[in-house]
């Protein structure tokens, strides 16, 4: 009864929509654990073990960073184009640098476990060679994080009860996705090695980006399109794309900084900083 009084709240249409990104995130998150997974391990055997701890954590802290340049980058292309078809693109983008990880150590003599008799043979690349591809692969993490938390209201429109409903069964099977990919990490790890066990990451990336591609456009947020489509128009026309990046970053160069004065200028929000940390 309760199952059917939620679905009961959305559009059959909105409901297969619905469904259709679910299976395209839970594909995402499964590549993305074992990816992830498989590139601290993979750091964590390669860099020498003076530094190794160091290094990782300047390598996490940089890929963090490079989502955030990410999200700048990929914000002017969702205003212009429909967000499934960028949220694709971005999707097959991130799969491709992910290959590049496995090309390079195959490429210079990497073997999988499985193939080199249970034992361990990375290629003979410069383990800081990490630093640019995980930086890169992180400017595509960015985009894509940022559409995904757009594209709901694609389906559902701006209907607030709509949408925090389809935000719960999605979180709920997201974070089922994210802890199966952990778990399946492990598992390739022993199988294929700390080189190979992001195998399965790329066709993940490709299932999830070919499924978003049959999401419907509803038409939610058409009018505001039709209002604003001779605007955005003249705005692709008269203002070149790395002049609305330049806007997008000096609007999270200054949210930053009015974030800090607030966080640090006022004993009362003085928590924030170590308590989502801690968290």
């Amino acid at each position: 009864m309760a199952s059917g009084s939620y679905w009961g709240s959305f559009a059959p249409q909105e409901r297969r929509n619905i469904i259709i990104y679910i299976i395209g995130i839970m594909f995402y998150k499964l590549g993305l654990e074992s990816f992830n997974g498989g590139i601290v391990s993979l750091a964590a055997d390669r860099f020498t073990a003076a530094n190794a701890f160091g290094k990782i954590g300047a390598l996490t802290g940089l890929n963090q960073a490079m989502q955030v340049i990410g999200s700048i980058l990929i914000a002017p292309l969702v205003k212009k184009f429909p967000t499934r078809s960028v949220l694709a693109t971005a999707i097959f983008v991130f799969g491709s640098i992910t290959i590049l990880f496995l090309i390079i150590d195959a490429a210079t003599g990497g073997k999988p476990r499985i193939a080199n008799g249970g034992q361990l043979h990375y290629g003979t690349w410069n383990p800081n060679a990490l630093f640019p591809l995980y930086m890169i692969s992180g400017i595509s993490y960015g985009m894509v994080e940022l559409i995904r938390r757009i594209i709901p209201r694609d389906i559902v429109g701006g209907d607030v009860q709509k949408l925090r409903k389809m935000d719960a069964i999605v979180h709920i099977l997201y974070e089922v996705a994210g802890t199966g990919g952990a778990l399946l990490s492990v598992k390739m790890i022993k199988i294929f090695g700390n080189n190979f066990s992001f195998l399965i990451t790329p066709p993940l990336f490709v299932c999830a980006g070919l499924t978003w591609i049959c999401i419907d456009k509803l038409g939610h947020g058409e009018e505001s399109e039709k209002e604003e489509g001779e605007e955005d128009e003249r705005s692709f026309g008269s203002v070149d794309y790395m002049y609305s990046v330049t806007i997008g970053a000096k609007a999270f160069a200054r949210s930053t900084y009015k974030g800090a004065i607030i966080c640090f200028a006022h004993r009362k929000f003085i928590w924030l900083l170590p308590g989502y940390s801690f968290a």
